[in-house]
């Protein structure tokens, strides 16, 4: 890969009428990226890639952001629903609680009037024991 992009460089070097020397000094590597970085087409190239794959992760980002939204929308629905059943059940509650309350009550009150109706009676079978034994 490194000799493709050095003929690259040699030959947008030429192409661009650049001088291209080759100083024993220098590590290969260096020199070529030092030719890199002053040559505008390579700049190009570079950058067509970097936005190339920057392009993809701005993709992917949005492809996850969707989802995501589309998620939390469904959550929001679901919460919105069991909220509705949950005010159902508390209605039905309250309902049931006042029924039990008038059951409770209206036992209460029978009760209280077969005790009444029960000592009337206990009262007269009284009073008939003592007439009969005078």
């Amino acid at each position: 890969a490194s000799v493709a992009v050095a003929l690259t460089v040699l030959g947008a070097g030429f192409a661009n009428q650049t001088e291209v020397k080759a100083n024993g000094d220098g590590n290969p590597r260096e020199v070529i990226e030092d030719l890199a970085a002053n040559n505008p087409a390579i700049q190009n190239i570079r950058l067509r890639h970097e936005n190339k794959g920057l392009k993809a992760r701005l993709e992917n980002a949005m492809e996850v952001a969707g989802r995501d939204f589309k998620r939390a929308e469904e959550l929001e629905k679901a919460k919105q629903a069991l909220e509705d059943q949950r005010k159902d059940l508390e209605t039905k509650l309250k309902e049931l609680q006042q029924d039990y309350d008038l059951a409770k009550e209206s036992t209460s009150w029978d009760r209280q009037r077969l005790e009444k109706e029960l000592e009337e009676k206990k009262e007269a079978l009284e009073l008939a024991i003592d007439q009969a034994s005078r």
